[in-house]
């Protein structure tokens, strides 16, 4: 499932309002500006806060949203419609933390590295728990995700999965 902020939905033309909530076991899907700069699309796991930092000049539709996920999770495309808004409002709060993040290390470092920073920086609502570390648990089946397919994967620098 792909849920939309209000940012999101308006940049790819959906009526915000009328789409139904979810709270759990989607992808959400953000848009910031970095000042002047370019705009990203922040793409953000529900239950392990997993992160995709890309910018908007490649990511420009809601296939290519999708196709950015199926990357991470080989065989777990997730359905470009029906789409959903984000109900879960611990993660609304800890998205606008990871943006406030991603500004400050943005006048630092390339958008790979920051990718992975925030993906290894805990956050309160997974418990302190690493987005990464749980985002491997989560591929695996293990932990508060269990029932999920077993797949055998390795994050490797930038998110991606080998």
């Amino acid at each position: 499932m792909i849920t939309l902020t209000a940012r999101a939905a308006k940049r790819w033309k959906v009526a915000h309002a009328s789409l139904p909530p979810v709270e759990t076991g989607a992808w959400v899907v953000d848009l910031m500006k970095l000042g002047k700069g370019p705009l990203l699309v922040l793409i953000v796991h529900q239950e392990t806060l997993f992160s995709l930092l890309r910018p908007a000049a490649v990511v420009k539709t809601l296939d290519q949203v999708s196709g950015e996920i199926t990357r991470v999770c080989p065989g777990r495309a997730p359905a470009v419609t029906p789409l959903y808004r984000n109900g879960n409002r611990r993660v609304t709060g800890t998205i606008t933390d990871m943006k406030y993040m991603i500004r400050v290390w943005a006048l630092h470092w390339a958008l790979p590295v920051v990718e992975e920073k925030i993906n290894d920086t805990p956050f309160s609502a997974i418990g302190m728990d690493l987005p990464r570390e749980r985002f491997e648990r989560f591929l695996k089946g293990e932990g508060d995700e269990l029932g999920r397919k077993n797949v055998a994967l390795k994050l490797i620098p930038g998110g991606r999965m080998t």
